[in-house]
């Protein structure tokens, strides 16, 4: 048996106990909530629930593996990403459902190595990481917006205002491509980064990283504009406040304050 507990803000709202290993799980701002498990019938099934923990759509993939999942943020549609092999060659889709029919709205290929993340983070619509770019999707009319790079993806996150996708050489991790989208999935901006990035944020128009042993703030372009050191062990960083990180290592979580770089 597994175990999945649902937590807000302030306490533990719920547990589910699922039959089959949990695969992974998602939760929208609605409330609405979804788990992937596999199955001895299926290659995957998809059970999706509303806030009062009521089961309100399921969904079983007979062949093709899930291994992600997205809910729009009204809680009404649910974005899979799908995988296969057959002779060592991957297969990749992504498939959208409502909630009144087993057969998706909406399927796009992917290629042939699967889909890294699904993000849905901002209401127009949701964000496919792909291995070497990202692709948006509308969640009313599935018109696409596609991202390429010649890199590698190795991160991709989304906050306010929009996201951003870190992209570096497989050989060499100090060597990344760094975009910026809008929250439609258009891009604004890509810069080059010389270092490693063990994190990174988008908060108010700037960039937040952690590179080594400090944490950095970005412009769009990729100035360094503020700076402040973190020493070592540094695993991520959230966005607390103007100029503010709240940094996370395997043992603790603590504030750093970022000074304006001066003037070479």
């Amino acid at each position: 048996m597994c175990i999945r507990d649902r937590y807000n803000l302030a306490s533990l709202k719920s547990t589910v106990n699922t039959e089959s290993p949990i695969i992974t799980a998602n939760i929208s701002d609605s409330g609405t909530y979804a788990i992937v498990t596999r199955s001895d019938s299926y290659a995957s099934v998809v059970s999706v629930y509303d806030k009062y923990d009521k089961p309100i759509y399921e969904w079983y993939s007979a062949e093709d593996a899930v291994n992600n999942i997205a809910i729009s943020p009204n809680g009404k549609k649910i974005a899979v990403s799908l995988f296969n092999a057959s002779s060592g060659v991957y297969t990749s889709k992504v498939c959208v459902f409502g909630f009144d029919s087993a057969s998706p709205e909406y399927t796009e290929t992917c290629g042939d190595a699967p889909v890294y993340n699904l993000d849905a983070t901002h209401n127009a619509g949701f964000s496919v990481v792909l291995k070497n770019g990202v692709r948006f999707i509308n969640w009313s009319n599935y018109k696409k917006t596609d991202y390429e790079n010649p890199y590698a993806a190795a991160m991709f996150r989304a906050g306010s205002g929009g996201s951003v996708a870190v992209f570096n050489r497989a050989s060499d991790r100090t060597d990344n491509r760094v975009a910026v989208f809008n929250s439609k999935g258009k891009l604004k901006s890509e810069f080059e980064f010389k270092g490693i990035i063990g994190d990174i944020e988008i908060s108010g128009g700037h960039i937040y990283c952690i590179s080594d042993t400090s944490v950095l703030l970005l412009s769009e372009d990729g100035a360094v504009l503020r700076k402040a050191e973190c020493g070592f062990g540094a695993k991520r960083l959230s966005v607390i406040g103007s100029n503010q990180v709240a940094v996370i290592t395997d043992n603790q979580i603590y504030q750093i304050k970022l000074e304006q770089e001066e003037e070479k």
